[in-house]
């Protein structure tokens, strides 16, 4: 639940959204309150957060969701987009290149080893051995 909480948070505070918001059901396990507590979020004009139950069933959900976006709009259209100048070693914009970073975290033991891509590169261009004998087809044909 903690890889979830972290994931989330990372959704929220990450600046390629101008706004985020967070929908429960309201009786699962994984509750929005302690997501917002643990991951140190602030429910605010980039953050908002309903459920289901609280509004009333998925209708009112939808509706309230809308209406949300609406409001959120025109905060979201004074982001403007800053070009990095002369990016350094240090930068994030060097060190992760994908999208999600700071959604997301590498850990070491994810990160694919060399050799290990190596071998598997190595044998995926092999090869396989064709069949010898009479075929196996159910139609008889070879």
């Amino acid at each position: 639940m903690d890889m979830l909480r972290r994931t989330i948070g990372g959704y929220a505070r990450h600046p390629n959204f101008a706004a985020v918001i967070v929908v429960g059901l309201g009786c699962e396990t994984n509750q929005i309150a302690p997501i917002v507590d643990t991951q140190g979020l602030k429910i605010g004009p980039r953050l908002q957060t309903m459920t289901i139950q609280d509004q009333g069933g998925t209708v009112r959900t939808i509706e309230r969701g809308i209406a949300l976006v609406k409001d959120l709009l025109p905060g979201a259209d004074r982001v403007r987009r800053e070009t990095l100048r002369r990016p350094t070693s240090r930068s994030p914009a060097v060190r992760r290149l994908d999208g999600y970073s700071g959604i997301t975290r590498t850990r070491r033991w994810a990160r694919p080893r060399t050799s290990s891509c190596a071998t598997a590169a190595r044998s995926s261009s092999r090869r396989a051995p064709r069949p010898t004998g009479p075929s196996t087809s159910s139609r008889g044909a070879p």
